[in-house]
């Protein structure tokens, strides 16, 4: 699969790369969410985007409704990687058109689940 990754923190977004390159899939990484909506225009067909909740320019919450609004001709699996794991936060990024959250720290077990789950999704669109 092609993977984005939108991760603010220098740290995070290198594990969180290497991690998801390691269970064979490509990635393009942003900064910041400006940064990944400009490359989600720019690259054709992205089959996941990963995004951190809390970001400078544009927050995940919001790169995930402008995902969510664009007339692709493909459908991009969206999970947000964060450590706000409230119910409301759940909600809010639910009714944002994310599909799934992954809990900071990374487990990467739980990204493999993820990454599997957002496979099976995409094969049906």
């Amino acid at each position: 699969m092609r993977i984005l990754i939108a991760e603010d923190d220098a740290v995070s977004r290198t594990i969180l790369k290497r991690s998801v390159e390691k269970l064979g899939h490509e990635v393009l990484a942003a900064e910041d969410g400006l940064e990944a909506w400009e490359l989600f225009q720019r690259e054709p067909a992205l089959d996941l985007i990963i995004s951190d909740w809390m970001m400078p320019g544009i927050d995940g919450p919001e790169l995930c409704r402008r995902v969510r609004e664009a007339n692709c001709a493909w459908y991009t699996f969206f999970v947000f990687l964060t450590a706000l794991g409230d119910k409301e936060h759940l909600i809010e990024g639910m009714q944002a058109g994310a599909d799934d959250y992954l809990a900071k720290p990374l487990d990467r077990e739980q990204l493999q689940v993820r990454l599997i789950a957002a496979s099976r999704v995409n094969s049906l669109h």
